[in-house]
């Protein structure tokens, strides 16, 4: 089947163990109420329709020394690599590792997507006040026209995500989308 959007990414972003689960060192840190598997299911969800529309699908995760400066310890394997609760990439998807908390600054994401003749990004991920938001203006500010899946990210509580999100409203190239999907 052809592929209907030839252009667009959709960028998974941080989705390790520490951010999508409940034990890891992020999600320790999150409000009580989250929903890890509602969020999983509709980040799963946008996965599967990423690829059935033909998108390019980019896993950004965590360096190892990124991980190290952030924590002050060696990372597990589990935080440099994809959580399989979230999926795991398919044969051809880029793994790109980031060197900071933006997935674009750092890491080789921005020629990945040229590579590949990109120039709309679709974004989720954890956390929002994090490499959202980062990746968010980064890939604006380089061209990008960028959507937020409000429904496929998540931060430390509901008020924290909501204020990012409306700040993201105000940014050129940029919307913020309520639903998981595009």
């Amino acid at each position: 089947m052809p592929a209907k959007n030839p252009t667009r990414a959709l960028l998974l972003l941080d989705l390790v163990y520490g951010t999508v689960r409940p034990e890891g060192s992020f999600g320790q840190i999150m409000a009580p109420d989250t929903d890890f598997d509602g969020l999983l299911s509709r980040i799963r969800h946008r996965i599967d329709q990423a690829r059935r529309d033909g998108d390019l699908v980019v896993w950004v995760v965590p360096g190892a020394e990124f991980m190290k400066r952030m924590s002050g310890v060696d990372p597990q394997d589990r935080d440099l690599r994809p959580d399989e609760l979230a999926g795991t990439p398919a044969e051809g998807e880029p793994l790109v590792m980031k060197a900071e908390i933006g997935g674009f600054k750092g890491s080789d994401l921005d020629d990945v997507l040229k590579q590949h003749g990109i120039t709309e990004i679709v974004l989720v991920g954890v956390a929002t006040q994090y490499v959202v938001d980062l990746t968010t203006r980064e890939g604006a500010a380089l061209g990008y026209d960028v959507t937020v899946l409000a429904s496929g990210c998540a931060d430390v509580d509901e008020q924290t995500h909501a204020r990012v999100l409306a700040e993201l409203r105000g940014v050129d190239n940029v919307k913020v989308v309520a639903g998981a999907t595009a």
